[in-house]
């Protein structure tokens, strides 16, 4: 659901997009891997209290939630996938 979740989101299908992430928190509760999509894509869809709990959860999880550290664990190397993932991070309230 990670990737399906990904592809999705980079297709500007964010409804879609965080049913996947949802599906994937629920295989893997608290999974870094799964949140950290899930934020932006909750920041997308306007849902900007869930996607600050969920950069605060993924915080109390022991991760880095600054905007460089989120973004140096991406793996989006295309330059305007990358711009599209910052934004929506800083959206979701990353600094």
């Amino acid at each position: 659901y990670l990737s399906l979740g990904n592809t999705l989101f980079h297709l500007h299908r964010y409804e879609e997009a965080e049913t996947a992430f949802t599906t994937c928190l629920h295989q893997m509760p608290s999974s870094p891997y799964c949140q950290r999509p899930l934020s932006a894509t909750d920041a997308r869809l306007g849902r900007l209290e869930d996607a600050a709990w969920t950069i605060e959860e993924y915080e109390i999880n022991g991760y880095d939630p600054s905007l460089d550290a989120l973004m140096d664990l991406s793996i989006e190397r295309d330059p305007d996938m990358r711009a599209h993932l910052r934004e929506s991070y800083e959206i979701a309230g990353a600094k």
